[in-house]
Parts: structure tokens; C-alpha cells; sequence
């Protein structure tokens, strides 16, 4: 059910940039390089756009590539945040200790961050 949510959001998400935009399917289609069928099953929610193709919608319409995956990184985020708590505990030594605690403590304070601010 989700998957079928984030589709048909971005899907309404990219109809509204595009007619922001002031753009055409038939525009839009041709400068990311695919037909008007393919991109019309994308705005439709029936066809799964490809990494390349969000990049270049992000780029026509001036959006970032999270301004239309926002609920999926926000899920994504959720779920790094609670594996925190998981980790378990090494015995490592030296540099490749220290660059996991860094790594832990930079995860820590950059979800705890996101947290906040949407709490907010």
C-alpha cells in the first residue's frame, strides 16, 4: 500500500511542477529524452521512472530530487534512526574504530537534528 501511496504522489507532484512550469507532457517528455507515452504512464503513477529520469526531472523543473521522494527519505531516515539503537558493540582498535564512532555520532546528531525540526 505505501508503494502504491509514494507513486501516486510523486505522481501528482510532478503534475504540479510541470504545470507550475508552464510545460506540456509532450515538452517535459522530450527534454529528458523519453516518449510522451512513457512519461505520461510516470504522471499517471503507472510506470516507475528511472534514477536518470528524476534527475532530469529535477533539473527541468527546479526541484530537488527530495522535494518529490520527501516521504521515502523521511522513511528511510526513520529507519537508519531507530537501527541506531541497534549497533551492536566492537572491540575494534585504531583508525577504523574511530572512523565508526565519528560515523555512529554524525548519524546520531544529524537524525536527532531532522527529528527536531520537524517536530517543530
Amino acid at each position: 500500500f505505501q508503494h502504491l501511496h509514494m507513486f501516486t504522489q510523486l505522481a501528482l507532484d510532478l503534475q504540479k511542477a510541470r504545470r507550475t512550469a508552464g510545460l506540456r507532457q509532450c515538452d517535459s517528455a522530450t527534454l529528458i529524452g523519453i516518449s510522451r507515452k512513457k512519461f505520461s504512464k510516470i504522471e499517471s503513477g503507472l510506470r516507475e521512472p528511472s534514477l536518470r529520469e528524476m534527475i532530469a526531472l529535477s533539473i527541468l523543473y527546479g526541484k530537488t530530487f527530495e522535494d518529490f521522494w520527501a516521504s521515502v527519505v523521511d522513511d528511510a531516515r526513520e529507519h537508519v534512526r531507530r537501527g541506531l539503537d541497534d549497533v551492536p558493540e566492537v572491540e575494534l582498535r585504531g583508525l577504523r574504530y574511530t572512523n565508526r564512532l565519528k560515523t555512529l555520532e554524525r548519524l546520531h546528531k544529524d537524525l536527532d537534528v531532522i527529528t527536531l525540526d520537524h517536530d517543530a
